[in-house]
């Protein structure tokens, strides 16, 4: 049978709908991202005649354009038409890249996707959405199928959508194809690079651009703190328990390593009483444990200086070198900083 492929930001749009939506997640985010997973197959749908009589979901619809993004495998099967943006994939790829959501409509997976919007997205940008697939948040703006967002521009507790191990493996698949094949995922390199910034289970997009400056290289204008891990969970000893009144503390962003535990403090999530006390028998309980607690709020993002100096001092506890040779560092990330703090304070108000 055929079937209609949508791609690009069509399939950005449903991937977040899925993870998020009640009506596919039985009320608490059910959907699991491992299943009806399908390869591209030779039919598909694209005549617009044919679209227009399927009951596609509109939130699969730009709800300005009226545009969707579709891919193809055959260059001749496109139509010039303002409602539809063929995309042609005339390469072999991957079993299982692609979602199958009924039995005429498939999406992007997430994999795939993010090699697809590496060709249209800035650095800063590709970043953002590859924590975000690999996280525990969607991102959510002002289209009308985004829905219970309230004014903070993310729903959390979301499932992830993938991993950074199936980004990079996927990587390394496009790579052979480039060089065996030609050029057939266009910055590609870029697309790697920015890897290097993304992690798992982030849990906010402050979250991910703390933890982007933290672990992304010196020639990328941030500071390569070394290996950190999000959203971990420590078990505490017996007296830590006590102290806690937990057996465990789930950490924002840590180096077991060096047991350092990196907190970003937001505004929505702290300024009551009670979650302050928590908070701060969780940070008791860690120091206890030998952990060294370092807290990051909303105004360290909001000024590059400030920011770099709590870098500076990550370095410090970590025994490393605060001294950066690398070549026009300072301009390199504060054009890096500001680019990903501004895209922040324009989508979210935390």
């Amino acid at each position: 049978m055929n079937k209609l492929f949508l791609s690009h930001i069509t399939a950005l749009k449903c991937l977040r709908e899925l993870r998020y939506s009640p009506a596919y997640n039985d009320g608490y985010n059910k959907f699991d991202f491992s299943v009806s997973r399908i390869s591209l197959g030779k039919k598909q749908i694209t005549s617009y005649r044919d679209i227009s009589y399927m009951d596609i979901p509109f939130y699969c619809i730009d709800q300005n354009t009226a545009c969707m993004d579709i891919l193809i495998t055959n260059q001749k099967s496109r139509y010039i038409t303002k409602n539809l943006n063929f995309h042609v994939c005339s390469y072999s790829l991957p079993k299982n890249l692609f979602i199958e959501i009924d039995k005429e409509l498939a999406i992007t997976g997430p994999e795939l996707l993010y090699f697809q919007l590496a060709q249209v997205l800035d650095f800063e940008e590709l970043i953002m959405l590859g924590n975000e697939l690999c996280g525990t948040y969607v991102v959510c703006k002002d289209e009308s199928y985004d829905f219970n967002c309230s004014n903070k521009g993310f729903i959390d507790h979301c499932p992830p959508a993938t991993t950074l191990a199936r980004l990079r493996r996927l990587a390394v698949i496009f790579e052979q194809k480039n060089k065996t094949k030609g050029c057939i995922i266009k910055n590609l390199h870029q697309a790697k690079k920015a890897l290097k910034c993304v992690g798992d289970c982030s849990a906010s997009p402050r979250e991910s651009i703390v933890y982007s400056l933290l672990v992304g290289t010196r020639s990328q204008g941030m500071f390569n703190v070394g290996p950190l891990e999000m959203n971990k969970k420590i078990i505490l000893s017996d007296e830590a328990k006590l102290i806690a009144g937990q057996n465990y503390v789930i950490v924002d962003i840590c180096s077991t390593k060096y047991k350092l535990a990196i907190e970003y403090d937001s505004r929505m999530f702290h300024e009551e009483v009670s979650r302050g006390q928590k908070d701060k028998q969780r940070s008791d309980a860690l120091s206890y444990d030998g952990w060294k607690v370092i807290s990051i709020v909303p105004d360290h993002l909001r000024n590059s200086e400030t920011f770099y100096n709590i870098a500076m001092y990550i370095l410090r506890n970590m025994g490393k070198s605060t001294k950066i040779t690398f070549s026009n560092f300072d301009n390199k990330y504060s054009s890096t900083f500001n680019k990903l703090t501004k895209m922040d304070m324009e989508n979210f108000n935390q």
